[in-house]
């Protein structure tokens, strides 16, 4: 049986030499895998340059029990240019996949929170590069998800067990939460490390360690140090 999907790539990678493992948010069941076949022909080579992180898919797929679905059919659910060709937006794309890869974990339905998300690419795909998109995604995000940083409740949440924010850290994200942005460049590491904590405590294993160091190099190059 066939079905149509909307989904967002988070991962692809071979299988076999003719197979590789889709990695995906879907619109309809939330994280889900697909194998998708990809040859030598023309219509694989389509499917190679359409079927990568970051893309959002319109696809058919069969269904079989117990057999992971399989993708037949594929088409752009919108085109973007921008993030794919500035570097600084590219490295905010592989960073959110990522950290969504971590804290959306559930293949429930949730269209609201996949909408959420495809509006967010479209808006940086159309908006000049912003250096906080990354940290509105976060927070907002973690509104969705149930938890909410407040600007009343900075430094009550963490205990013991965890390793808890710096004052530097602290007096950062609630200079965030006050104005919708941060002053410079080691402002914005500061929140991300509060954010980092603030996510381990309610997802248990989250880390954006890795991130942060492809992400690095983006971040010096934003000129505003």
């Amino acid at each position: 049986m066939n079905k149509k999907d909307r989904i967002l790539v988070l991962k692809i990678f071979p299988y076999n030499d003719t197979q590789h493992i889709v990695e995906t948010l879907s619109r309809s069941e939330g994280k889900k895998s697909f194998l998708i076949y990809m040859g030598t022909g023309r219509k694989s080579s389509r499917k190679r340059a359409l079927v990568r992180p970051g893309h959002f898919l319109d696809i058919t797929y069969s269904h079989k029990p117990k057999l992971l679905p399989v993708i037949q059919e594929v088409q752009p659910s919108y085109i973007f240019s921008s993030i794919f060709s500035d570097i600084k937006k590219l490295s905010v794309v592989f960073f959110l996949l990522s950290v969504l890869k971590q804290a959306v974990y559930s293949n429930e339905t949730d269209i609201s929170l996949f909408e959420w998300i495809e509006k967010k690419f479209i808006r940086m795909e159309k908006e000049t590069y912003n250096p906080d998109f990354h940290i509105h995604f976060l927070t907002e995000l973690a509104g969705i998800l149930g938890f909410q940083p407040e600007l009343e409740q900075i430094g009550t949440f963490f205990d013991n067990n965890l390793s808890n924010p710096s004052e530097e850290e602290q007096s950062a994200m609630a200079f965030f939460l006050r104005n919708g942005k941060t002053k410079n460049l080691q402002q914005r590491r500061q929140v991300l490390h509060w954010l980092e904590k603030y996510f381990r405590l309610h997802l248990g294993k989250f880390s954006i360690v890795e991130e942060m160091q492809y992400f690095k190099s983006m971040l010096h190059e934003d000129g505003n140090n």
